[in-house]
């Protein structure tokens, strides 16, 4: 199992006046990095070990916000090893509670990051000390090369904006925190994110560039031909230095198995033997993996090792490039697809264009970072960051076109472990059938024609998914309400908001429908007019990576709506999305279609064209049939119209005693004003489900309405305490309360 960090480790009884612990701690300092933040805002976040009621060998992350300036020069004094004192506000990192959410808690427990620190202090130190040979004497040339980093960084700072410095920086300098948040996307949406990693593909220009120059097989430009130093001592000098190149960007996971490759490259031809791809990459996975074996959980890992491997492995059976590269993206496809659950299909030719143009992009940020260290200021300097600019500018724009395109994602949904074992053995039976044992003529046909069809197979069972039957998820939206339903290939999103998380849709919603592989949302239903039900909703309106077929409000005059309901209209006109406004006794029917049965929304409530004395009244409340199962979804509706529910499902069931349903949503979050013992008289639910946030400054779900579900016979579940909730609906009238593995690899 993995190992995770436990709060309970620490104590502490110190507040600030929104009840959040600050706690002090004293330990040494491990490591630091500049992050930007996505409001453009600077932070030193810095690593302290042996941390007091911390396990041995984890650390702590304190966020120090600030100047650049400043936290540059706190970053220069905070040398590894030095003891000081921190303080700031604790927060425990949150393991993912949604289908699809990136798990937090688990990314940082591979790294040994027990909890952050966040408006954190540092004390024990000077900004601006200078480090000391006798201070440091183990890690100096380590800090001479943090110190190095952050000198070329204030350069590319100095001649470019934040977003380009980002950029370069990231490509160069490993200054990964330092990429905006529109980057990110960008490059991620287009599948270009991994030229912003240092990889082989950045070790093999710097180094296979520098052993070149040195033995005087390549030539730079302008100056006279240099006849070079040899091989062997331009290994060892090119070996060297790598070596620090490994030290100044940290040594992450790619950078150290780009490194150890190279180095074992420059020792084959010290010794005159054959380099051997597979074995360098065995012996790196072996030492990463001797030093921490929780790397093989890490995305990073995976994907470079992943990489690597089918280079290798092409090299054995291909020999044309169009081949080799058709075999890398085959090969690659189920583990990205497997991470992201989408695939950007432009993203094979844009690689085309762009992998050429790092041949240049990386030198220009070294001759950038020369001339602005040599002549600051300079014409030199000017034109090499206008060339700079215009490259990376070429790069955002054609991935930005690209990503106009349409078809540019495609969601996929994330492939079981099932679907990617036998997609691999079809691509591996491809490969054997064109490069086994030869044959001509029409025997030769045969195998590429058998081939081909296994290819396209296996592509067919890792892309193509079949929903069938009826599936809920209660989404943990924190202080909100969330709710997908899927039957057979419909989907239904009803409400999608929050008011305690602030980027719900984009750490949330979007990957949990990208998980589902959700493309199409064929009726968005928006309960009421209330932010904690419409937020990601409304974003995911303005985005439209997602098509939304119709958009449901309730029926109300038009001088109660309010600012985000009218907000979604306009959303809706704007993408051409048409409105269906909704009301007492109005009913939709989901024809049924190859092994699902028919699906039935009735609406109960608000009555049409009424006035109400709050939005929470006018909760559009429905009732879902499929089959012999029925569940109750109420929105925010208040103890005051709860009757008028109550009469529309008597009339609809056509009796004085229609007898229970076997799911209701509880209204407002488990308010006591809500879900009263005449309503429950009424739907008598088996199951009810509660939305609402850990620790939320209302206290909900009261325990007065826990109490009334409780005697009513009903098992009540809250997204507090058991993260998403997911029921398998049944036509006889059966359910299964289940879990979905949350997170992604």
């Amino acid at each position: 199992m993995l190992r995770l960090f436990e709060p309970g480790l620490y104590c502490g009884n110190s507040f600030d006046k929104y009840g959040h612990r600050i706690m002090a701690f004293d330990g040494t300092v491990k490591d630091r990095y500049l992050k930007l933040s996505s409001e453009g805002q600077f932070s030193l976040v810095v690593e302290l070990e042996g941390v007091d009621k911390i396990p041995e060998g984890w650390s702590i992350l304190v966020y120090i916000d600030g100047e650049e300036d400043g936290l540059a020069l706190l970053e220069k004094s905070l040398f590894r090893g030095k003891h000081v004192s921190a303080a700031g506000t604790v927060y425990l990192f949150r393991a993912a509670t949604n289908p699809g959410e990136f798990d937090l808690k688990r990314y940082h427990s591979i790294k040994k990051h027990a909890f952050a620190l966040y408006n954190g202090r540092v004390t024990g130190t000077v900004p601006g000390e200078r480090i000391r040979f006798l201070q440091a004497p183990v890690t100096c040339i380590g800090e001479w090369l943090r110190g190095f980093r952050i000198f070329c960084r204030r350069i590319l700072l100095d001649n470019l904006d934040i977003r380009e410095a980002g950029t370069a920086g990231a490509m160069l300098l490993g200054e990964k925190g330092m990429i905006s948040s529109e980057t990110k996307l960008l490059y991620k949406d287009s599948g270009i994110i991994h030229i912003l990693a240092i990889s082989g593909l950045h070790v093999s220009l710097i180094g296979s560039g520098l052993f070149g120059i040195l033995t005087g097989r390549k030539k730079l430009p302008g100056l006279p031909a240099f006849e070079g130093i040899g091989i062997r001592r331009a290994a060892l000098v090119s070996a060297a230095v790598m070596i620090l190149y490994g030290m100044m960007t940290g040594f992450g996971v790619s950078v150290f198995r780009a490194v150890l490759m190279f180095l074992v490259r420059q020792a084959a031809r010290l010794v005159n033997r054959t380099y051997d791809m597979l074995s360098a990459l065995s012996l790196s996975a072996i030492l990463l993996l001797a030093a921490e074996p929780y790397c093989l959980f890490d995305t990073g890992f995976v994907f470079s090792f992943g990489a690597v491997t089918v280079i290798a492995v092409s090299a054995e059976f291909f020999k044309g490039s169009l081949s080799r590269g058709l075999f890398f993206w085959l090969f690659m496809l189920p583990l990205f697809i497997r991470s992201s659950y989408s695939f950007p299909p432009y993203s094979i030719l844009l690689n085309l264009i762009i992998l050429p143009l790092m041949e240049l992009l990386i030198p220009s940020v070294m001759i950038l970072i020369a001339a602005g260290a040599l002549l600051p200021g300079s014409m030199a300097a000017g034109i090499s960051s206008l060339w700079l600019r215009m490259i990376l500018y070429f790069i955002d724009t054609l991935s930005g076109r690209a990503g106009a395109l349409p078809y540019s994602t495609l969601i996929t949904g994330r492939p079981s472990v099932v679907r990617m074992a036998a997609c691999y053995t079809c691509f591996l039976l491809s490969v054997y059938l064109i490069s086994g044992k030869k044959a001509s003529g029409q025997g030769s046909m045969k195998r590429k024609t058998g081939a081909v069809l296994l290819t396209v197979f296996g592509l067919l069972i890792l892309l193509v998914r079949i929903h069938t039957g009826l599936d809920i998820c209660m989404l943990d939206v924190g202080q909100g309400d969330g709710i997908l339903i899927r039957c057979g290939a419909g989907n239904i999103l009803a409400d999608g908001g929050s008011s305690s998380e602030s980027a719900l849709y984009e750490y949330s919603l979007y990957p949990c429908l990208s998980y589902y592989g959700v493309r199409n949302i064929d009726l968005m239903i928006i309960s009421h007019d209330d932010y904690d039900h419409l937020s990601a909703s409304y974003e995911l309106l303005e985005e439209g990576r997602i098509r939304v077929k119709c958009l449901c409000l309730p029926d109300i005059p038009e001088n109660d709506k309010g600012e985000w309901y009218r907000k979604l209209e306009a959303a809706a006109d704007l993408r051409g999305i048409p409105v269906a406004y909704m009301a007492k006794g109005d009913v939709l029917v989901r024809e049924a279609s190859t092994g699902t049965q028919e699906l039935t929304l009735t609406v109960l409530h608000p009555e049409h064209g009424r006035t109400y004395a709050d939005a929470n009244e006018t909760s559009l409340t429905f009732l879902l049939s499929y089959g012999e199962f029925d569940a109750l979804f109420t929105g925010d509706l208040e103890s005051t119209q709860e009757e008028s529910a109550a009469e529309a499902y008597r009339k609809y069931k056509g009796s004085p005693d229609p007898g229970g349903i076997e799911l209701l949503k509880v209204a407002h979050h488990g308010s006591r004003d809500s879900t009263s013992e005449e309503f429950l008289d009424v739907f008598e639910p088996q199951l009810s489900l509660i939305s609402a946030g850990r620790s939320n400054p209302y206290g909900h779900p009261h325990k007065e309405t826990l109490d009334r579900l409780e005697n009513t016979g009903s098992r009540v579940l809250c997204t507090a305490e058991h993260g998403a909730i997911c029921i398998r609906a049944f036509p006889d009238g059966r359910f299964l309360v289940y879990n979905e593995t949350y997170g992604t690899d």
